[in-house]
């Protein structure tokens, strides 16, 4: 087949809801004129986990009449990155830029994504090239994907946290969540620096 159009894709089940139990990944169609200029590409796809199989998701999702608010599924239990939920690093190096593709593969939840220090240009939305915007954090709806650069600084070895928030109706058993186990880390060796806080403002 030909692909003719470039952009960041990405591929999953269609199945009722088994997307919720993975079988999902990025499909990446490089661009034939050069999009922004930087050193290196860095790879993250965002999730989650209910600790139930898809058709806990299914059955709250097709519930109708007064108590079908009482039946939604909500978040996830638990956010994870690149298939962890804890000590998720994006290793980097000083004084280069980055671009890091971005996918949210979650189920139902959108996220608010940031780096501590470090700001944010929108280069692309799934296949749409877009006029470079710098923000402080993006919001990421299901099944969107977003290409963001980063530069990085002259810093010795240090990790920077990245702020995930899920922003999405929560319930009892599953609220609004945040993840703070997934880290930007410079110049990564055996003795590294502990990280710094995000102190996120949403732009």
């Amino acid at each position: 087949f030909t692909a003719n159009m470039s952009g960041t894709f990405w591929y999953h089940p269609h199945q009722g809801s088994e997307r919720a139990e993975g079988g999902y990944g990025f499909l990446i169609v490089e661009e034939t004129t050069t999009l922004a200029t930087y050193d290196a590409e860095l790879l993250l796809v965002l999730s989650d986990i209910y600790h139930k199989s898809y058709g806990y998701l299914e059955e709250g999702l097709l519930q109708q009449g007064d108590d079908s608010l009482n039946n939604w599924p909500g978040n996830g239990m638990v956010i994870i990155a690149n298939g962890a939920s804890a000590n998720v690093f994006l290793d980097v190096q000083s004084n280069k830029t980055y671009r890091i593709r971005i996918l949210n593969a979650a189920s139902l939840a959108y996220y608010n994504f940031a780096i501590a220090s470090h700001n944010l240009t929108v280069i692309q939305a799934g296949s749409t090239p877009t006029q470079p915007l710098v923000l402080r954090s993006i919001d990421i709806n299901v099944a969107e994907r977003f290409d963001c650069l980063i530069t990085t600084t002259n810093q010795p070895p240090l990790s920077y946290r990245i702020h995930i928030q899920s922003n999405f109706q929560g319930t009892v058993n599953s609220p609004s969540g945040v993840s703070n186990s997934i880290f930007l880390r410079y110049n990564f060796n055996n003795t590294i620096s502990p990280s710094k806080p995000c102190n996120q403002t949403k732009a």
